[in-house]
């Protein structure tokens, strides 16, 4: 008996060695992989991830080194990243005020804009003007070819949060586990839909959401669903922006909600949004 309990026990501590061996280098790779934490998780997540992060890496596409688009932007641009998303759907309104440069606005992505300025010594001179650049932009650098990291603005709605629980932090808590909130629940008792609500996420990852997520409160769960908006949203401080005409509306039975203009998400009469209430209307290129 005693002999064949040793056994076992060994066998067990030599599984558990290879367990936690396997587990340290999956959480290496992934650490370089992947963008978020991955120390909490279960031994099966982390190899799905592996897998799935090594099927991805597997499609390669051999780019030319003389590849050079948009070469006549080099050294005559700025790439901005802006503090906040309010700052950056009215960037071109900022400039205005202030009597900025001729500049052209590109979207490229997450907080981020390309400023392409006519006069170089004016992207110089506003380059190092303090009392603005530091105001309006988190990070700044002149472009030379060089390339960012990826992030995207994704619009989530959440469903399904029971009655008792529609709270504004809520929302932003489901919000904040698909990636930075840069735009907070507009939930308020004078909102006719109390169904659902949407959240302004800053994410790393091209992937669309859906998921569903589990809210415990006291001894209870409810299951509630997280999608994301179909549609590339885009602000509306780019100057190509009458080039967008392709409109899709997501309606709900209280109007409609807009994803464009200063306030994407606002509850009520929008920038840019012919009806007041819910509902999303997203921007689309032709």
């Amino acid at each position: 008996m005693w002999p064949d309990l040793l056994w076992r026990i060994k066998l067990n501590l030599v599984c558990w060695k290879r367990k936690m061996v396997t587990r340290m280098v999956l959480t290496e790779v992934l650490a370089v992989t992947v963008s978020f934490s991955v120390a909490e998780a279960s031994f099966r997540t982390l190899w799905e991830l592996l897998t799935k992060t090594l099927w991805c890496v597997k499609k390669v596409v051999e780019v030319s080194g003389f590849v050079k688009p948009f070469e006549e932007w080099y050294n005559r641009s700025l790439i901005v990243r802006t503090h906040d998303l309010k700052t950056l759907v009215k960037l071109d309104k900022l400039l205005k005020s202030h009597d900025g440069p001729k500049v052209s606005l590109k979207y490229v992505g997450g907080l981020h804009m390309l400023l392409i300025f006519e006069d170089l010594e004016e992207m110089l001179q506003f380059k190092d003007f303090d009392l603005i650049v530091k105001v309006w932009f988190s990070w700044l650098e002149i472009w030379k070819g060089q390339s960012l990291h990826f992030e995207r603005i994704a619009w989530l709605k959440i469903m399904g949060v029971p009655l008792h629980l529609v709270d504004i932090e809520i929302f932003d808590s489901v919000g904040r586990i698909f990636g930075k909130v840069v735009h907070a629940s507009m939930m308020s008792k004078d909102v006719n839909d109390l169904t659902f609500d949407l959240v302004g996420d800053l994410v790393g990852d091209g992937e669309r959401i859906n998921r569903s997520v589990m809210l415990k409160w006291n001894d209870k769960k409810f299951k509630i669903w997280v999608s994301e908006e179909l549609g590339d949203w885009v602000p509306d401080c780019t100057n190509d922006v009458e080039d967008w005409e392709e409109k899709v509306d997501i309606s709900s039975k209280s109007g409609k909600r807009c994803l464009g203009g200063i306030y994407p998400l606002h509850r009520k009469l929008h920038v840019g949004c012919q009806s007041s209430g819910r509902g999303v209307e997203v921007r689309r290129a032709t």
